[in-house]
């Protein structure tokens, strides 16, 4: 089922197959930001899990407009094909994931030394939120400056 799945991911798709996945995309985005959206108002969560959810179902929403907006622009469309096809893009992709996991594992280390020698305890949430904007932000980042470096 892996095999099927990575011979399924990097398998060379044409325009059309390639707009076919980008349009399922944008579909299962819009169902899951509305599904979000249904829970956030529906069931009652503390006020952090609240602003969560619903940000998720805001950031999902967003992001399924911008991917409609390009499946209705032909050129916006062709552009991002051949930017997935670019063996350059993969290139600054794999380098930037290398370089934010090595960042993940340096953080972990860093906060597991701080409470093994200094006894120093973190409350779990603000621990995994400092995880995730450095996650986002050194990944992002780092594929940017690459972008202008090569």
């Amino acid at each position: 089922m892996i095999n099927h799945f990575i011979k399924s991911v990097t398998k060379e798709k044409s325009m059309a197959e390639f707009t076919k996945v980008y349009r399922r995309r944008a579909i299962l985005a819009i169902l899951l930001a509305l599904v979000l959206g249904f829970l956030s108002l529906r069931i009652s969560f503390s006020s952090y899990t609240k602003g969560f959810v619903l940000g998720m179902s805001l950031a999902l929403f967003v992001l399924a407009i911008r991917k409609y907006m390009v499946l209705h622009d032909e050129r916006r469309l062709k552009a991002i094909y051949i930017k997935s096809k670019d063996e350059r893009q993969g290139l600054i992709l794999l380098i930037s994931s290398a370089l934010t996991l090595a960042l993940q594992v340096m953080f972990i280390i860093a906060f597991l030394c701080l409470n093994a020698f200094f006894e120093i305890t973190f409350d779990f949430r603000l621990l995994l939120i400092c995880d995730l904007y450095l996650l986002i932000i050194s990944l992002f980042g780092m594929e940017m400056l690459l972008q202008r470096m090569m």
